[in-house]
């Protein structure tokens, strides 16, 4: 059995929003509405030992390993359990076949 085949088996399917450039109307930029689509995915919490590596401040943030068979890139959003995340750092593990993101919840902000 394959990685790709263990990510794939223990997956669920969840939303991505992928930010597009805004546009200039006028003179005004006007944000575009952002790219979506489904992925699967495999999603767990960070290791304690991931936790303590995280720059200072931010290990008591909620943050989570996303191991997907579709590519993720910085500052995609992804829904899990209801709750927006935002990816923070991207990387291949195969080439081609899944990659590895870790994700922190975005806070809702004014």
């Amino acid at each position: 059995m394959t990685i790709r085949d263990v990510v794939s088996r223990h997956s669920k399917r969840y939303t991505v929003h992928r930010p597009t450039p805004a546009t200039v109307t006028d003179g005004f930029a006007v944000a575009a509405t952002p790219d979506t689509f489904v992925v699967k995915a495999h999603v767990q919490p960070l290791s304690p030992k991931e936790l303590r590596n995280l720059e200072p401040g931010q290990n008591g943030s909620d943050w989570r390993n996303v191991w997907c068979l579709s590519l993720l890139k910085l500052r995609d959003r992804i829904k899990i359990e209801s709750q927006w995340y935002t990816v923070q750092r991207e990387e291949t593990w195969v080439e081609g076949e899944f990659w590895h993101v870790q994700v922190v919840r975005a806070m809702d902000t004014l």
